[in-house]
């Protein structure tokens, strides 16, 4: 105890910041509710990609795709047993103000260079943009050779990817390889980069951006990627927000 402060008091301690300028988010963040003694439920975070470690297909013409795209290095990134305990406590310490984690000895962050080292995907390049309104079902006719069962909103089952491409044949056409390969790096985006929050789905808006391997190859995925991470990060520190969609390939516990 303080020998200043009189004796039968406890200390009332103010979450801060003490500069206000630059972290005037704390009425909104969880720090707020834990220094008031509220009590709120643990960030749940959504996995996703069960099937991600089945996935193991080293087909010779899939992998030479998946150099051309830029995936390569992510296919060996495989899914992972989370730290819920670490992710929460890290959550806590995030500030969206900052894009950074506010811990007792400083800040630390998240950087272009730790993606590039964890995911292998280029974070310098062309921006990962495009159309988000096209005609689905003929997208994954031209892209993936045949229309999934149920498009809904744009998106598909990735059990249907699984389920459907997992399993390539040795002898197997090059437009068949192709579309394998689409479908794996689709596959992979909707576990380990931009997941759904239904954690069973994957948008076909990544699957347009997927027409060219050589222009895909090209794009700065790992620079999105990481934006993506600060924003679910920003989302999850802030009261009342329940659920966090990280893939498994952004999660910041893989730092530590």
């Amino acid at each position: 105890m303080d020998a200043a402060q009189p004796q039968g008091q406890e200390r009332k301690l103010d979450p801060g910041p003490v500069d206000k300028s630059v972290l005037v988010e704390q009425e909104f963040h969880k720090s707020e509710a834990i220094f008031v003694g509220k009590i709120y439920k643990p960030v749940r975070f959504i996995e996703h990609g069960t099937g991600l470690n089945q996935w193991e297909d080293r087909h010779e013409g899939m992998l030479v795709l998946l150099k051309r795209s830029g995936f390569y290095h992510l296919s060996f990134l495989k899914r992972v047993q989370l730290d819920h305990a670490l992710l929460n406590a890290l959550v806590e310490r995030w500030r969206r103000e900052t894009q950074t984690f506010h811990l007792r000895f400083g800040e630390i962050t998240v950087l272009l260079k730790d993606v590039a080292i964890l995911t292998g995907l280029r974070v310098h390049g062309a921006p990962v943009t495009g159309l988000t309104n096209c005609n689905w079902e003929q997208l994954c006719r031209q892209l993936l050779g045949q229309e999934p069962p149920q498009i809904k909103g744009g998106s598909i089952t990735m059990a249907w990817l699984h389920d459907t491409f997992k399993t390539l044949p040795e002898r197997a056409n090059q437009a068949d390889v192709e579309y394998a390969a689409r479908a794996y790096i689709l596959y992979q985006i909707g576990c380990s980069l931009f997941p759904d929050p239904s954690g069973t789905r994957v948008h076909l808006r990544y699957l347009a951006l997927l027409l060219d391997f050589d222009a895909s190859g090209e794009m700065a995925r790992g620079a999105a990627v990481l934006a993506h991470l600060y924003r679910e990060l920003g989302k999850a520190s802030t009261k009342g927000k329940a659920n966090c969609y990280m893939g498994v390939g952004a999660y910041p516990d893989r730092l530590y």
